[in-house]
């Protein structure tokens, strides 16, 4: 008689799939590039969330883990200003996915990138809503 069962994996457990270490590894070393860009943690979450497919609170404990680690390291150099050459191309990047989340519905996509821009026109002194 042969054993028709399947083998279940180390990252299977009561039906529920886990992440490896391997790969958590790699979303942790990614959320670090994320917040070395200066990016929220409202946005990387969202990111981590959408990219990996996990759940709000792991892309959460992920963040804060991330982090804590990236503050343990050390810092080779100081922080810089932000160029403000690139900021007409980020306007012009964050334009292109409004368009997207958009048409994809994404309300809370749409308002984010929409608050990342009037952010941006900000920069340069723009004002938005007054007359």
């Amino acid at each position: 008689m042969e054993n028709t069962t399947h083998a279940v994996s180390d990252a299977t457990i009561q039906g529920i799939t886990r992440r490896t270490n391997q790969l958590r590894a790699i979303h942790l070393e990614e959320i670090k590039n994320l917040i070395d860009l200066g990016l929220s943690q409202a946005s990387i979450v969202d990111h981590v969330q959408r990219k990996f497919g996990v759940c709000r609170r792991t892309a959460y404990n992920d963040y804060d883990y991330a982090e804590t680690e990236r503050m343990a390291e050390p810092m080779d150099n100081e922080p810089q200003d932000v160029d403000l050459s690139d900021r007409d191309a980020l306007m012009r990047m964050i334009n292109t996915l409004l368009i997207s989340s958009y048409q994809k519905e994404d309300l809370q996509g749409f308002a984010r990138l929409t608050r990342e821009y009037e952010r941006l026109a900000r920069m340069s002194g723009q004002q938005y809503g007054k007359p």
